[in-house]
């Protein structure tokens, strides 16, 4: 197996056994997550 054919072996299983993608950008991410750790949530 050629090391690009393992890159797409282990996206794909990150894709399939990964959390659904909530379709925000990194920066919106970033901001609820220092909201939740403001909270004391994270």
């Amino acid at each position: 197996m050629t090391l690009a054919e393992w890159h797409v072996v282990v996206a794909a299983f990150i894709a399939a056994h990964g959390p659904p993608e909530a379709g925000g950008s990194e920066d919106e991410f970033l901001a609820v997550l220092a909201e939740e750790m403001a909270a004391g949530r994270a």
